[in-house]
């Protein structure tokens, strides 16, 4: 394929009239390396955009398990399923990777559940209020053991 002149590309950017008079700051203008990264996750049709499958999934892990997690482009290129590095790199960090094996115990649960009732949850992000009144606990592990965060049956109210 032909090499793009990324700096010529954001140089004819027509910036977003509303957000004219604030220039750069509400990102009126793009730069080289924005305008790059956009077109190729979000316009280039070369790019699968599809759920990763199985065969998919266990195919990066042998890549990745074979080459290192550090040449994501040298991955993403080896895999040949039309993915973008990013996307590699995020799957594999997200949701393939070896995990360590996480100490959860019914004591952190106790804990964690009078946590919740005593400090009780907010609407948006259930545990970022408990987070600050139990700072010494492992929020690592709380992640680990809920995800994003206790829900409210979790924490038994």
């Amino acid at each position: 394929g032909r090499t793009l002149d990324w700096m010529c590309v954001a140089e004819k950017m027509v910036p977003n009239p509303a957000a004219f008079s604030y220039g750069r700051q509400c990102g009126a203008y793009m730069g080289a390396a924005s305008c790059k990264i956009h077109f190729y996750h979000a316009l280039d049709r070369n790019v699968k955009r599809d759920p990763f499958d199985k065969e998919e999934d266990v195919e990066l892990s042998r890549t990745v398990e074979e080459a290192g997690c550090h040449d994501w482009d040298g991955i993403a290129e080896q895999l040949g399923t039309q993915r973008t590095a990013w996307q590699c790199y995020t799957r594999y960090w997200r949701k393939l990777r070896c995990r360590p094996v996480w100490e959860w115990t019914a004591e952190k649960d106790r804990r964690l559940q009078y946590i919740c009732r005593e400090v009780g949850l907010s609407d948006s992000r259930p545990w970022q209020i408990s987070r600050e009144a139990a700072a010494d606990l492992d929020w690592g592990l709380v992640k680990a053991r809920f995800g994003d965060g206790p829900t409210e049956e979790e924490c038994k109210l």
